[in-house]
């Protein structure tokens, strides 16, 4: 890759895409600058909720305003990987408002995944086991010394921590046995551990013995070789996505036992990869619906809607509805032919937002020269590259303003991050 070829990739990867001024950065100065987000100061906290229309269901409103708002901080935060570690967990442990059906407990998750995005990995899993939402999710109020209930046990192995091939079904039951009595309160919704519901027996889990507790249980999962590979590989896939290399997956794996699993210390040793600014790597990464939704909305500085929110529940990736607890599809499968469809007509709709002023729908009017040229003006103000075919095409539309942006930002180039 080129120098700004390079800068593109780290911020299309790390934060839905550079606004102009930040395209100009070195690589290491923004690497820094994105890792370092907590030095930066936070965005402010939720606005206040809508007053409810007469006839509208209160909790499916709040809900919706609740999305809207998160996408709202997505898109205009100047903490992007803060909020891009905030969705990468979100999508690891999917949990899905059609069942919890609490805008504040889904917002309280929210907090709790965004708060503890760049940590300790150990502190993350005992935070998420903690949260009222994932509580109820996945039924840890039913679990009961009388009553175990698996269904945390099962994911917490499976799904957040070594992944399959690396327990048994006695571990599921004595982890299950472990969590019994972790409740939350009504209406405080704060967490609490019932004394009277809990099995006390000694067990054993894995490598631990004994009289065990959940954060110890949890502390040693966090570390486990099998959850250390794990995780390291779905951190890079979702950053690079690109296969790791053996090296470099060797130098994650050790960085993240050096640090007990210190989030933002592997990301970083992602960032300053050679791996990650390969050839191989430069727009290898489909983006999903939501994906490309924030990249376009952050790229034109767009306020998001509810509309928006019904368009991403139409395109099926809405932020806090996961279909499962195992997430959301990724990659090409996103690529069918009425997904393409939808994908033009959201950036056509984002893009007959923008006051005609914008400056991305002056630019080729204001630009003398050949079509070329003009074309170039454009895509130099966007961070994308595109090809001759591309170009081509965007040349038979410098008439039109809003189609040209409209097709730049349905273009193959942009489609993929």
């Amino acid at each position: 890759m080129t120098p700004p070829q390079k800068i593109a990739h780290l911020w299309r990867r790390a934060g839905f895409g550079g606004r102009a001024e930040e395209l100009h950065r070195g690589i290491e100065a923004a690497v820094e600058e994105l890792v370092g987000y907590q030095r930066t100061p936070a965005a402010a906290s939720p606005p206040p909720m809508p007053k409810i229309p007469p006839g509208i269901h209160p909790t499916l409103l709040l809900l919706a305003e609740s999305v809207r708002w998160w996408l709202q901080r997505m898109v205009q935060t100047d903490r992007p990987l803060e909020e891009r570690l905030t969705l990468f967990w979100h999508r690891h442990f999917a949990t899905s408002a059609a069942k919890i059906f609490s805008p504040g407990l889904m917002l309280a998750q929210n907090e709790t995944l965004r708060r503890n995005a760049g940590g300790r990995f150990g502190e993350l899993l005992k935070a998420v086991a903690r949260d009222p939402a994932m509580i109820q999710w996945l039924d840890l109020q039913r679990n009961s010394a009388d009553h175990p209930n698996e269904n945390f046990a099962r994911e917490l192995l499976e799904l957040y921590t070594t992944g399959p091939g690396h327990y048994s079904e006695q571990d599921i039951q004595a982890i299950a046995r472990c969590f019994t009595g972790w409740r939350f309160n009504f209406p405080t919704f704060r967490f609490r551990f019932a004394l009277d519901e809990h099995d006390p027996r000694p067990l054993r889990i894995l490598g631990l013995q004994g009289q065990l507790e959940p954060d110890q249980v949890l502390d040693y999962l966090a570390v486990h070789p099998a959850t250390t590979e794990r995780m390291c590989r779905k951190l890079w896939d979702s950053f690079a996505g690109t296969p790791i290399p053996a090296r470099e997956l060797k130098r994650l794996k050790a960085t993240w036992q050096g640090t007990h699993g210190n989030i933002l210390a592997v990301i970083r040793q992602v960032f300053l990869s050679p791996a990650f600014y390969s050839d191989r790597a430069l727009r290898a990464h489909v983006q999903s619906p939501l994906e490309l939704y924030l990249a376009s909305a952050r790229l034109l500085e767009l306020t998001p809607t509810l509309g928006d929110v019904q368009a991403l529940f139409r395109m099926g990736e809405l932020p806090m509805f996961p279909p499962s607890v195992k997430g959301w599809q990724e990659g090409t499968a996103w690529l069918h032919p009425t997904a393409l469809l939808e994908r033009f007509q959201l950036v056509l709709h984002l893009v007959e937002r923008l006051p005609a002023e914008h400056p991305l729908l002056t630019v080729t009017q204001a630009i003398q020269g050949t079509p070329e040229r003009r074309i170039r003006a454009l895509v130099s103000q966007t961070g994308i590259e595109v090809g001759p075919a591309t170009s081509g095409e965007l040349q038979n539309h410098l008439d039109a303003p809003r189609r040209l942006l409209g097709l730049l930002l349905s273009s193959p180039e942009f489609q993929a991050a």
